[in-house]
């Protein structure tokens, strides 16, 4: 099913969505000296990789994209009785000529919090990028949708629709037949032939301080696992000696339990290969596109041009489905350090620390006098003894409250929808709450 299936209808995106109305807004109840507001959200964790970036396009979960989305919002936002609200512009449809045509308006005079106006300009580079082969992140899946020559441009061949791919699905159905099997013998070593092939996932490029699929790395992989342990002069690479490391990399991964295989991966990664072999072979054709997408045209001719004409290969019959397909965030940089901004959000990214109770995301705000914003994702156990103790304000959670643990600890609960968010009424009052109209 594609994403934009299940995008805007999630509390935890919503409600750190609409966070950036905190700023500048303490409560009158916060008698602590710190300004700071922190909000958990119950499950999971933010990967390292997002942590480097904390940009939503990385997001591998509902929680990273919430959190990027502080800093890059998307284009509008959808609120529960109203529908979709402006943030950064509109997006509409209407039926021409048996298609489905949009426009997407920016605001005038957009700028990113380091003063670079922003145009529809940055929103086509956005789409541009999402629809590289070697792209995996949030919107992986934005070249399905029926916009004309998105598939074109994303295999740079005039001309490609969705139905001239081939059914990459089904070659890694079969080339993963014997790994998915039953006889344990076969998978172990179809599976450590597939690792030896893809170099441990295009992961160890020879470096063994480089990430495992495991998240050790290499060198204490080896060191740890390998018996007997090699020697410190065994990790000076030289020539042949790559492929020593390789093949004792790929006899200890394949020795692992199945669950262990990271077979998932491999399949993500053989999945972008068999599509950029693909793309090299419309290359042959010498059909380019570089870059143009027939169905996205820029229709002023302002420097900083604010309205995009969208063109759709079919007749959309719902809006909503429209909007949810061109919803996508605006973004200055696709790669980011720390203290680099990314959006247009009110936050900009400061520092990630592994946590007790999980990762933290430190967002420090952009406005004069607001005060700044700790993210967190914890075990929904965690939520509560948390809350009570003073360590976050607010928790989203899926579904509803716990009540003895809300009377248990003297919490408050908002519901919003079928979920809850649950707060402490000595950090955040109810109306502070109420202003940030939470979505979902």
């Amino acid at each position: 099913m594609c994403k934009y299936l299940k995008r805007g209808g999630g509390l935890l995106l919503a409600v750190l969505l609409l966070l950036t109305a905190l700023t500048g807004c303490a409560s009158s109840k916060n008698t602590k000296a710190s300004n700071a507001l922190r909000i958990a959200l119950a499950g999971g964790s933010f990967g390292e990789s997002f942590l480097q970036q904390c940009n939503p396009l990385f997001a591998q979960s509902e929680q990273e994209y919430a959190a990027g989305s502080l800093l890059a919002p998307s284009i509008m936002r959808y609120e529960e009785g109203k529908g979709w609200i402006s943030v950064l512009g509109t997006i509409s449809s209407k039926t021409e000529d048996g298609r489905t045509v949009a426009t997407v308006k920016l605001k005038k005079g957009l700028r990113y919090t380091n003063g670079r106006q922003a145009s529809v300009s940055d929103y086509l580079r956005v789409v541009r990028f999402i629809l590289r082969t070697n792209y995996t992140g949030y919107f992986e899946d934005f070249y399905t949708y029926p916009i004309e020559g998105l598939v074109a441009c994303r295999y740079n061949c005039a001309g490609l629709t969705l139905a001239d791919l081939p059914d990459f699905e089904k070659q890694l159905t079969d080339e993963f037949k014997e790994i998915d099997g039953e006889d344990a013998a076969k998978a172990k070593a179809a599976y450590e032939a597939l690792l030896l092939e893809t170099k441990i996932c295009g992961i160890y490029d020879g470096n063994p301080e480089t990430k495992s699929p495991d998240g050790r790395t290499f060198r204490q992989v080896l060191s740890e696992d390998l018996k007997p342990t090699p020697s410190e002069d065994y990790f000076q690479v030289e020539e042949g000696l790559y492929n020593i490391m390789l093949a004792d990399l790929c006899s200890i991964y394949a020795a692992k339990p199945k669950a262990q295989w990271m077979v998932e991966q491999l399949k993500d990664k053989r999945l972008v290969e068999l599509q950029k072999a693909f793309e090299e072979e419309c290359f042959k054709k010498g059909q380019q596109v570089d870059g143009e997408i027939a169905g996205m045209q820029v229709v002023d001719n302002t420097h900083y041009a604010t309205t995009l004409r969208v063109t759709f290969e079919r007749v959309i019959e719902s809006e909503d489905e429209v909007i949810r397909m061109l919803n996508l965030p605006l973004i200055y940089s696709q790669t980011s350090t720390d203290n680099q901004v990314v959006g247009l959000g009110e936050y900009l990214y400061a520092a990630s620390t592994a946590g007790r109770k999980g990762m933290m995301v430190e967002l420090s705000g952009t406005k004069e006098g607001s005060r700044p914003l700790f993210l967190m994702t914890m075990d929904q156990q965690d939520v509560y003894a948390s809350l009570h103790m003073g360590q976050i304000s607010a928790a989203a959670i899926n579904g509803k409250a716990d009540g003895e643990l809300v009377e248990k600890y003297g919490l408050s609960v908002m519901e919003v929808g079928g979920n809850a968010v649950v707060y402490l009424p000595d950090r955040i009052s109810k109306e502070e709450l109420e202003q940030l109209k939470l979505l979902f």
